[in-house]
């Protein structure tokens, strides 16, 4: 049902049931009131003719005498103690208007009496000042029940045309109250509908409804701009996704052409092979930031030294490295350690590491420093290639946003990388901040809460290194460049 409906309805209702108990409340009062009036005036007749006695201006009738009948309209009795009319008016008849039980009573204290013979009649008894007998004066009752009729009849002629009416209103004043906001459901469906960037017009009317128009147009706001971000996500998720299919399937037609000997097969296949492991890394990172997005990741902190997890990472870059002329070099203070989640540090530092390796010239570095700022543990990643467009700075960590100095999609990354970086950086209770250092070249700095102690193998699960272990990797990773 319709509100406009309902709050006429509950209108209607309510005005009927208003008009009811007026009627019977404006009744009953009324009735009460003409009654009154009546009683008030019967007294004063009384009044009157107890006057009357005493001066004389009437005698009454002796015992065993008839009755005379004094013409008057007003309607006067005097009975005696033995039942007796001994003056009556014209109209009120020489019977006696009360019977003995009724005339006891009034012997003894005022009365006020009801008869409704052939019509209402309103009797007020009380002792007769001479004679010792009741004094009964009355009035008609006629005139009191026309008027409540004729008020009854009002109401039952007028009380339905005055719901009607308030129903009308209701109605009418539903459908004015509620058009603003029907006007804002028109403008949400035309607009949901054409998934336009418009606005709801709102009305100035400084109300409830103005209200909550601003405030659909603050969450179509943000259903416009999530709209908008999942397309831009699938379009440059399906464009990432098809640069390595594309390749992959490129070699694959080069293969079927034939091949002259088993050395271009192997590097078609190695091709091949490199696209897939770019297009498997790449749905992970697509996955890793859908899940993110929708649910918090799981993560594990274990108090734990942060040296062997960058080492460990370092490895997996070794060879791409050594074949680039690129020197991978980790320095600073080793014995810093803090709460992490080892799998989720590791992919940040290969992360962190495989797009310095893509950004940084030929014949460099790129070099890992750990150091410990305040109460702080402080992971910096820094190359020595063209560093980041101050442009760019603001919207480092924006999914697929890479800068202009990036190398041609087909060998770069998907922008993907630093968001990622960012996302579980901050799921670890750290903080992720891009600049340029002061020499040539980019530099990723994050920032984790330090620990004091240092654990051991049984506490963490993972063990420390010691230090001709990690000479031994490092070793290794420095490919022959001096350590910095």
């Amino acid at each position: 049902m319709a509100i406009r409906l309902r709050l006429s309805l509950i209108v209607l209702v309510t005005t009927a049931l208003l008009v009811i108990i007026g009627g019977v409340i404006l009744e009953a009062n009324l009735g009460s009131g003409i009654r009154g009036t009546v009683r008030d005036s019967l007294r004063q007749d009384a009044q009157r003719v107890q006057l009357d006695l005493r001066k004389g201006s009437f005698t009454l009738s002796p015992p065993g005498r008839v009755v005379n009948i004094v013409r008057d309209q007003n309607i006067v009795q005097v009975i005696s103690q033995s039942d007796r009319v001994q003056y009556a008016t014209e109209t009120s008849g020489i019977s006696p208007l009360i019977d003995k039980s009724q005339l006891a009573l009034a012997l003894k204290s005022p009365q006020f009496i009801e008869t409704r013979d052939k019509s209402a009649v309103l009797l007020f008894a009380e002792p007769a000042g001479k004679g010792g007998g009741v004094l009964v004066v009355g009035s008609s009752l006629d005139e009191v029940s026309d008027a409540l009729t004729r008020v009854r009849d009002g109401l039952l002629i007028g009380g339905p045309l005055f719901i009607l009416l308030a129903g009308l209103g209701g109605w009418l004043l539903a459908g004015k109250a509620l058009k603003p906001v029907e006007q804002l459901r028109e403008a949400a469906e035309r607009i949901s509908g054409g998934m336009s960037d418009q606005q709801l017009e709102v009305p100035r009317t400084n109300d409830e409804i103005e209200r909550l128009g601003k405030t659909f147009n603050t969450l179509l706001g943000r259903l416009q701009l999530t709209l908008k971000s999942q397309k831009e996500f699938v379009a440059a998720a399906s464009h990432e996704l098809r640069t390595p299919l594309v390749a992959a399937r490129a070699e694959l037609e080069v293969a079927q052409l034939g091949v002259k000997n088993i050395h271009e097969l192997k590097s078609s296949l190695k091709v091949i092979e490199l696209r897939l492991a770019q297009l498997s890394r790449l749905s992970e990172d697509l996955l890793l930031l859908a899940r993110g997005g929708e649910q918090a990741l799981s993560i594990d902190l274990v108090i734990q030294r942060l040296e062997p997890l960058i080492a460990e990472s370092l490895q997996l870059f070794t060879m791409k490295a050594k074949q680039s002329g690129i020197a991978l070099v980790l320095d600073g203070d080793l014995s810093i350690s803090c709460a992490v989640d080892s799998f989720r540090f590791r992919q940040v530092v290969d992360n962190l590491v495989e797009n310095a390796l893509l950004h940084a010239s030929g014949s460099s570095y790129v070099e890992v420093v750990l150091r410990r700022e305040d109460d702080f543990a402080v992971l910096e990643v820094k190359d020595s290639g063209p560093g980041f467009p101050e442009e760019f700075l603001p919207k480092a960590f924006d999914r697929f946003t890479r800068a202009k100095a990036s190398r041609p999609r087909s060998e770069g990354g998907a922008g993907l990388g630093l968001p990622i970086v960012k996302m579980l950086v901050e799921a670890q209770g750290g903080i992720v901040e891009a600049r340029n250092h002061s020499g040539r070249g980019a530099s990723i700095v994050i920032r984790f809460p330090a620990q004091s102690e240092t654990v051991n193998r049984n506490e963490n699960g993972f063990g420390t290194w010691n230090r001709s272990e990690f000479n031994d990797i490092s070793s290794g990773i420095a490919l022959g460049f001096p350590r910095k």
